[in-house]
């Protein structure tokens, strides 16, 4: 099939291009795997703020950013940078400070989904997020950009890195859980 001559394992010039259908199939399998990661954040965000009767708003505006800023990266990535169909999304590397800010008693939510919030409250808890997120976007620029990261890889091994990762992915279970329990008919 026309998918199969397209396959990512295969030596191409960067000149060479695949058929039309093998780029849309490819290019739509890659838009619905990616989709999910699109809709987890502005759902997580939305929680931690605690916007009271706002939150649907408040989520349809996140979701409506996060899919407009993907779409731009991407479009510039593509045109601009390398010739990768590589769809930009939220990072995974800010899910561990969005948690650990829920996990504040500070940022305990004593109001539900029909209550009303005051937005100065909600949006305050919305740019302390925002401006902890660009923070750490900063900590990775500088990190990167002054081969820390080179250095520290040569000092911490798997033997350390794996169990932080085990950790942080078990601290995330209860989300993960709270979520699919409320659909979980999809699941059966």
């Amino acid at each position: 099939s026309s998918l199969d001559e397209c396959r990512a394992g295969d030596s191409r010039a960067a000149s060479s291009s695949c058929q039309r259908r093998a780029v849309m199939v490819g290019g739509i399998d890659q838009a619905m795997l990616c989709l999910s990661g699109l809709l987890v954040y502005p759902f997580l965000v939305s929680e931690a703020v605690c916007a009271g009767d706002a939150t649907v708003q408040l989520r349809v505006q996140l979701i409506a950013a996060t899919f407009v800023s993907c779409g731009i990266a991407t479009i510039i990535q593509t045109t601009f940078g390398l010739r990768l169909c590589v769809l930009h999304g939220p990072a995974m590397a800010f899910l561990p400070p969005l948690l650990a800010y829920k996990a504040l008693r500070a940022s305990e939510c004593p109001y539900t989904e029909h209550d009303y919030v005051d937005a100065e409250l909600w949006q305050g808890r919305l740019q302390e997020i925002s401006g902890s997120l660009c923070i750490a976007c900063l900590s990775f620029l500088v990190i990167g950009g002054t081969g820390l990261a080179g250095t520290l890889a040569r000092l911490i091994g798997p033997v350390t890195i794996v169990p932080l990762m085990i950790l942080l992915t078990t601290s995330i279970v209860p989300t993960i859980e709270s979520k699919l329990s409320l659909h979980w008919v999809s699941l059966v």
